[in-house]
């Protein structure tokens, strides 16, 4: 189910990149993630971990986006806010990723979000939950919301 959902957004942000993919570039699509492999939020971050990695080694198995392939650069935040937001920058400034998931707290994804807006990256929260009706809408507004940054 977890797999599912991480092939899904991805796929979508895929979807979503493809008018500004320029034509015959064979340079890798650099993907963000920032998720707690290690502590207080393990639990959960192991498996969003385990599902990124499968998600996108079935995209590049498929092909990848419009002929490129997806190259995940990650790193684990440690559950800790101030690390998410230096991550957020490294991401974003030194390994230019066009997209950045993660996210398992509103803390978490408040603390990225001002980095990600400022360099104009797409950003998928994984860590929503499905039962709370304030967690969802801020879903489907954060990614609706979220302009592009140009690959090529």
């Amino acid at each position: 189910m977890r797999v599912n959902r991480a092939i899904g957004a991805l796929g979508g942000l895929a979807l979503s990149f493809s008018i500004t993919f320029p034509a015959g570039a064979a340079e890798p699509i650099i993907v963000g993630s920032v998720l707690d492999e290690t502590g207080g939020l393990n639990i959960y971050g192991k498996a969003m971990v385990d599902s990124t990695n499968l998600a996108i080694k079935h995209i590049n198995e498929q092909g990848g986006v419009l002929g490129r392939q997806l190259k995940l650069v990650s790193y684990d935040s440690q559950s800790d806010n101030a690390k998410y937001t230096l991550y957020a920058n490294q991401l974003a400034l030194q390994d230019k990723a066009v997209v950045i998931m993660g996210g398992i707290t509103s803390a978490s994804r408040e603390a990225m979000r001002p980095i990600m807006d400022r360099n104009k990256l797409r950003r998928r929260w994984l860590g929503r939950s499905r039962t709370s009706a304030r967690s969802s809408t801020c879903w489907r507004r954060t990614t609706t919301t979220a302009t592009s940054r140009r690959i090529g």
